[in-house]
């Protein structure tokens, strides 16, 4: 996935300030310097007007195709696969640098016998080696599945919400079968997150057997 250079992310952001909230960002668009970055819709209905396939009819006229309008089943599809493609191949800037995916050690321990406590500079390491597109693809996968399988299961018959979720759990059971499983462990343990990662795995598990059953 190609991150949006920090000039047209800005532009992006000024354009949309009247319907949502940029917490975390300068008056002028731009990020704030080690802050949280937080968006927020100012009402829901913002969010509803996304989630509305048809426009209401104007002047009696036949409701009409909403372009805005976002597939909920299909978008928590592409940003489950997103997540996945992050840890496994890291992610890239329109200038071609990567960031690296999930590997041994991410962050260069001297020893492995040291407690994470124990280690002095490992918050710096964290922020070097586990960028945050990482770190929310480690910590955020298993919502965005869960977020599919849901809106995919949801009665409605239009065929846009018929989401394959069997083969992203396919595409999922081969990671969990791979070195990669550990090098996501490792990490959410560096971040100290081993609880999220517990329950990942056990709402994993879960879906993934009543996928079958």
């Amino acid at each position: 996935r190609e991150l949006l250079p920090l000039e047209e992310f800005t532009g992006i952001v000024m354009k949309l300030k009247p319907v949502l909230k940029f917490e975390g960002f300068l008056e002028e668009g731009h990020p704030k310097q080690d802050s949280e970055l937080v968006v927020r819709a100012y009402h829901l209905s913002f969010l509803d007007f996304l989630r509305k396939r048809e426009c209401s009819p104007q002047n009696g006229s036949t409701p009409g195709i909403n372009e805005y309008w976002t597939d909920p089943a299909l978008l928590a599809r592409n940003m489950t696969t997103a997540c996945f493609e992050i840890m496994e191949r890291g992610s890239r800037d329109r200038k071609g640098s990567s960031s690296g995916g999930l590997r041994f050690n991410i962050c260069s321990l001297k020893s492995s016998c040291v407690a994470n406590d124990d280690i002095e500079d490992l918050a710096a390491r964290i922020s070097k080696c586990i960028p945050p597109e990482l770190s929310y693809a480690i910590l955020y996968w298993m919502k965005h599945l869960a977020k599919a399988s849901l809106e995919s299961g949801a009665a409605n018959d239009d065929a846009s919400y018929d989401v394959d979720v069997g083969s992203i759990l396919s595409m999922i059971r081969n990671f969990m079968q791979s070195t990669r499983s550990l090098y996501w462990l490792e990490s959410a343990s560096l971040m100290k997150k081993v609880d999220v990662a517990r329950d990942i795995l056990l709402d994993f598990l879960r879906l993934s057997t009543d996928s079958v059953s």
